[in-house]
């Protein structure tokens, strides 16, 4: 809709056929671009790590990550290197991917890594440590 309204005002090219490819090329890389960051959130919906995907609706389960007291939390925490503590730490401080490479001097690749390897040691220990609280082994 951006599109149409910035340019209703611009007279079509003489090559109306090379225009509609073009148009259409990129109408198709915009609904898929969507698709993708739909698909991203959607996953990201259902990670535990993350803070917005906590519904405070539900019930948790007594056996789910949501139920991790701030003890237990912080006992996982101590499984993360230094480098993945620290990037999951200004992740949480809420700096950007870009923000944090800068202040670490990384790569933004770098950063993102640190912090996907993180949150899946913590998803690990946290289900260790509700699994040795409840008498389960994982």
């Amino acid at each position: 809709m951006k599109f149409i309204a910035h340019f209703k005002d611009i007279p079509a090219p003489e090559d109306d056929a090379r225009c509609m490819a073009w148009l259409a090329t990129t109408l198709r890389n915009t609904f898929r671009s969507n698709l993708r960051k739909a698909m991203v959130r959607n996953s990201a919906a259902t990670d535990p790590t993350l803070e917005s995907a906590i519904t405070p609706d539900e019930a948790a389960a007594p056996d789910s990550l949501e139920t991790v007291t701030a003890e237990e939390f912080e006992q996982a925490l101590k499984c993360l290197s230094e480098k993945q503590l620290r990037v999951f730490e200004l992740s949480q401080a809420g700096k950007s991917h870009i923000e944090i490479g800068k202040e670490l001097g990384i790569r933004t690749g770098a950063v993102a890594k640190r912090l996907f390897d993180a949150r899946a040691r913590l998803k690990a220990e946290l289900q260790r440590i509700i699994a040795s609280r409840t008498g389960r082994r994982s």
